[in-house]
């Protein structure tokens, strides 16, 4: 058997969801992972936080209204230190005051539960298409090669 090589093996869009519904996240990996995305799903703001700070995301999928705080508070942080990552805000929220705060952070796609698929999975092939087209995936590439 030949040993695969790194064009083999490229690297996956990598899309983080935090969402705490298990039915949610259940029919987001499934749905993502059919379309050949790498999906890590979180349940509180703090690991997704932690995971994200450590190891990157390409698209976040993210609920307001969880375990530990309001998604907004990670939205604010992502604006701050990655400022064009593509975010997706997937709510059942209600909220005026935080609706309007949510779209001051101008996220990629604001969605209400119940959750329009197929909206959400455009916007992630828009973000992957721009990822594989990007100047930093290129000289990845190029370096594997």
């Amino acid at each position: 058997m030949a040993a695969a090589t790194s064009s083999d093996n490229p690297r996956k869009f990598r899309v983080v969801v935090v969402e705490d519904d298990a039915t949610v996240f259940i029919g987001l990996r499934t749905l993502l992972r059919h379309y050949n995305y790498n999906v890590e799903v979180f349940e509180t703001l703090a690991a997704a936080r932690g995971t994200i700070q450590r190891d990157g995301a390409d698209f976040v999928c993210l609920d307001l209204l969880l375990p530990d705080g309001n998604g907004v508070e990670l939205l604010q942080w992502l604006r701050m230190t990655r400022p064009s990552l593509p975010v997706c805000i997937c709510t059942a929220c209600e909220d005026p005051a935080v609706l309007r705060r949510v779209r001051n952070l101008m996220p990629t796609l604001l969605l209400n539960k119940p959750i329009d698929f197929m909206r959400l999975l455009e916007a992630i092939k828009q973000a992957s298409d721009a990822f594989e087209k990007s100047p930093t995936k290129q000289k990845v590439k190029a370096m594997l090669w």
